[in-house]
């Protein structure tokens, strides 16, 4: 698992990012959103015409993002927390 904290809006910025962290094969990828309150887990990384996470699903500051580890589910992290 891996994360990275995106200090600017939704998006922006994250794409080239998210390709390579597919490409090195990180199974798990969050990118938190300070300024949007919110957490992006990536999942399930592919090559197609270029590496990319076929699975991406957020959390909002009422939710809470499952820690998976080893493809294990260790925990529930109240994003309220995190951002």
């Amino acid at each position: 698992m891996d994360a990275g904290v995106e200090p600017n809006d939704y998006r922006n910025e994250t794409s080239t990012n998210d390709e390579r962290q597919a490409q090195a094969g990180i199974p798990i990828y969050w990118i938190v959103y300070v300024t949007k309150g919110m957490i992006e887990v990536l999942t399930d990384p592919a090559n197609g015409k270029k590496w990319r996470y076929r699975t991406a699903k957020q959390y909002g500051k009422k939710d809470k993002v499952p820690l998976v580890l080893r493809g294990k589910k260790i925990a529930d992290i109240p994003v309220r927390e995190l951002v």
